[in-house]
């Protein structure tokens, strides 16, 4: 299956999780909000939210400065 990953498409394995993913592009889950679409995806349910074929998942780190 296919999913995107900030504009970047992964084929990924059907039961993928949004953990597992994050891992693969090497995302430091601890520091970011994470969407699937428009739902943002609390860092509790990471491992437990299995990739759908086409999902459209937007990760966000914070900015430093002032």
């Amino acid at each position: 299956m296919y999913v995107t990953l900030n504009s970047k498409e992964y084929c990924l394995t059907d039961g993928t999780t949004l953990l597992e993913l994050l891992e693969m592009a090497a995302i430091n889950y601890n520091q970011v909000a994470v969407a699937i679409g428009t739902t943002i995806i609390r860092q509790e349910l990471f491992e437990s939210t299995h990739l759908q074929e086409g999902d459209n998942v937007l990760v966000i780190g914070a900015a430093k400065g002032g």
